[in-house]
């Protein structure tokens, strides 16, 4: 399988996860624009061909809106959306200059704002009045906050009456923004489930290569299987030297000057009494490292005993990923 169809894979899984970023619940959370999602959704029409089935897209027109104006339609949401819900809350500082207000009135009333006292007089008569011009504000705060309603009142009420005349407007706008968000999330799991499907389709046939090639090195006899490991360690630019058979130990290959490697062609697994001898071979000839190849696996035995040796254990698998990368 050539390394493209990798690539394409791992290109498909990232678009699966951008995509998802598409679906409606991350529009109605940030209650984004309607020209804002007309531009994610041309963004997402570059991934199909066509409209999807069962997916019709959300005309402007059959809103009783024009394309060409959404822009002023949505300031106008924006505007309405403000008036609707302003506040009637006194500003701060109008908080602050009461409550001077009131405790300078009360320094005046029972001192009579005689600043040339004593400093400590002075003082006193500051911290009083500003404890009773505390407790005074109160009743005036209320007065202010019934003014001030009052006043606000009459201000959204003036600017309703010119905001009416975009209510039909905004009704319609709220539907075909809503419209919107379900077409694009619809839009969004369509193509999401189409590219999970070109994962899976990519997937069975990368699965369904390697058991071709699998099968290919499992019909093999043993002495064909030597050979092609030998061509493939030579490919894979080791030097490899084929041992005369006899008076050999068991030994096919020797690696490097310093590797045995033994090639078993086998159906069923390999025991560890297979790797023990391949060990004892090791140590007889003073190579520090051994390479055990078998079509048919190994035990668990197997692995366990070369666990903790400088000996490595190829199956299919590893023969075919090597085949792989010398391709």
């Amino acid at each position: 399988m050539s390394d493209s169809v990798y690539l394409q894979m791992d290109a498909e899984k990232l678009h699966v996860e951008e995509l998802k970023k598409y679906r409606a619940y991350n529009y109605q959370d940030k209650d984004k624009p309607a020209t804002v999602v007309l531009k994610d959704i041309q963004r997402l029409w570059k991934y199909c061909h066509g409209n999807p089935p069962n997916l019709k897209f959300p005309e402007a027109e059959s809103y009783s809106l024009v394309s060409d104006e959404m822009s002023t339609v949505e300031m106008r949401y924006l505007e309405y959306g403000k008036i609707i819900n302003s506040n009637s809350e006194i500003p701060d500082w109008i908080m602050y200059i009461s409550w001077a207000f009131c405790t300078l009135t009360v320094f005046h009333l029972f001192y009579g704002g005689n600043w040339n006292d004593s400093i400590s007089n002075v003082l006193l008569g500051l911290f009083v009045s500003a404890f009773v011009g505390t407790v005074c504000l109160f009743p005036v705060i209320i007065l202010l906050r019934i003014l001030w309603i009052s006043i606000d009142k009459i201000k959204i009420a003036s600017r309703l009456s010119s905001a009416n005349i975009y209510k039909r407007d905004m009704k319609n706008y709220e539907l075909y923004k809503n419209a919107l968000y379900f077409y694009i999330d619809g839009l969004a799991n369509y193509l999401i489930r189409e590219k999970e499907r070109e994962i899976a389709q990519a997937q069975r046939e990368i699965e369904r290569t390697q058991r071709k090639k699998e099968e290919y090195w499992r019909n093999m006899d043993g002495h064909k299987f030597e050979r092609e490991i030998e061509s493939l360690l030579r490919n894979s630019g080791h030097v490899v030297e084929r041992t005369k058979g006899s008076g050999d130990m068991g030994v096919d290959l020797i690696l490097d000057e310093n590797t045995i490697v033994q090639c078993k062609a086998t159906k069923s697994a390999v025991s560890p009494s297979v790797a023990r001898d391949l060990f004892g071979t090791m140590n007889h000839f003073k190579k520090s490292e051994g390479i055990l190849i078998s079509t048919g696996g190994f035990t668990s035995g197997t692995k366990a005993f070369c666990r903790d040796k400088n000996i490595e254990l190829w199956d299919l698998g590893k023969i075919v990923s090597i085949t792989e990368g010398v391709k």
